[in-house]
């Protein structure tokens, strides 16, 4: 299954928190339901070890930029941290 595709889901099964997830490639958005849980969400997945960033434009959505040298397996331990993250905010 499409990487993109599982992101979407993780939001989908987070609906109180995430708002939608796009992306293409590697690259990742996630918009989440408020600034301050992209803040907490941001705070909580650096601690983790995930690299992220808030939107510029939209302080509500996070971003994720892996490396271009990930494996599927690295692109799945990303989206498993993603989902821990969002169920401890």
């Amino acid at each position: 299954m499409n990487k993109n595709r599982k992101a979407a889901r993780v939001a989908e099964k987070n609906g109180s928190k995430a708002v939608s997830a796009a992306g293409k490639g590697l690259l990742l958005s996630i918009k989440l339901a408020t600034d301050d849980l992209a803040r907490r969400f941001c705070s909580e997945a650096r601690s983790g070890g995930l690299l992220v960033n808030i939107g510029e434009t939209d302080r509500t959505t996070i971003l994720i930029r892996p490396s271009l040298l990930i494996s599927d397996e690295d692109a799945t331990e990303i989206l498993d941290a993603i989902t821990r993250t969002l169920e401890a905010v």
